[in-house]
């Protein structure tokens, strides 16, 4: 998969993210203001966006789960700050774009399959 793709998949999924997460505020404020047993936001909206991340990882070989790390515990890369990911000799690993986090993905697997 090229970088420009890769880019493009990520940031659908973050706009995905988005408003799933505008739906679910939209929910509970109505049950807060009509006292409605409505069920839990997130059980209403279909989200692919797990299957996508699994997907992705497939594709680019992602051992290690960086492309759910990015995705889920850096909200895309926004969380980001300088030293949170290093690698074993301590250098800094920028995971604040979905293009860094493709650049080191193709870098680990040139360095797993033994190629520079």
């Amino acid at each position: 998969m090229d970088k420009e793709r890769f880019c493009k998949i990520i940031n659908e999924l973050y706009e995905g993210d988005r408003l799933e997460k505008k739906i679910a505020a939209a929910v509970r404020q109505f049950n807060n203001i009509v006292g409605s047993d409505f069920p839990e936001p997130y059980g209403m909206v279909i989200s692919h966006a797990f299957l996508c991340q699994e997907l992705l990882s497939e594709i680019m070989h992602d051992k290690h789960d960086d492309i759910g790390y990015f995705c889920n515990e850096l909200d895309y890369g926004r969380l980001y700050e300088k030293g949170m990911v290093v690698d074993r000799q301590g250098n800094d690993i920028d995971l604040s774009t979905a293009g860094n986090l493709y650049d080191f993905l193709v870098y680990q697997q040139n360095n797993e399959n033994g190629s520079n």
